[in-house]
């Protein structure tokens, strides 16, 4: 089984620079988990945390998305329980989910609060008005999709460079 060093690692190899983003310091982890009422931290969770979840250049894993653990606060989980009321589906304990993504308050990427027990717990996706959807079976699927994402951005910046382009992001990447 993949782990989520072994992807974030694979991204480096693939050009991305170690410096583009930044990783969440251990206490801030925790302060999130406290903020949202998350009664646990999957290990999983918390090495992507480690390694993009501290700001930098982190929208380039997850574009236009919140993912920065300072800022998925108390916040974030109440606008994640209000899309849940108005999204078709339940989860088992939504109260105690813990939000790893928000996109424009109307998207989140969650894992459901009965399975923070687990080390690499599926990930849940919920948008306001559509279906809730249990989108990754693993929180290092869901890193493993950011990662490909990555990876094509690249691929983007390696064609409009060659076209005579520039693009401000081409700094996060070893073209």
């Amino acid at each position: 089984m993949t782990t989520i060093r072994e992807v974030y690692d694979r991204t480096l190899a693939g050009g991305l620079r170690a410096d583009a983003s930044a990783g969440a310091d251990p206490f801030a982890i925790v302060r999130t988990a406290d903020a949202q009422g998350a009664k646990g931290i999957p290990a999983a969770v918390e090495a992507v945390w480690r390694l993009v979840g501290g700001g930098g250049a982190g929208g380039l894993w997850w574009p236009g998305a919140t993912t920065d653990v300072v800022d998925l606060d108390a916040e974030i989980k109440e606008l994640a329980l209000e899309a849940l009321d108005t999204a078709d589906g339940n989860l088992r304990d939504p109260k105690g989910l813990l939000v790893l993504l928000c996109r424009e308050a109307v998207e989140f990427h969650v894992v459901e609060g009965s399975d923070l027990a687990l080390p690499d717990p599926p990930v849940w996706r919920i948008v306001r008005d559509e279906p809730v959807e249990r989108r990754w079976a693993a929180v290092t699927e869901w890193f493993a999709e950011a990662a490909r994402g990555v990876l094509d951005h690249r691929d983007a910046l390696r064609r409009e460079i060659a076209e005579g382009g520039a693009e401000p992001t081409a700094r996060y990447f070893d073209l």
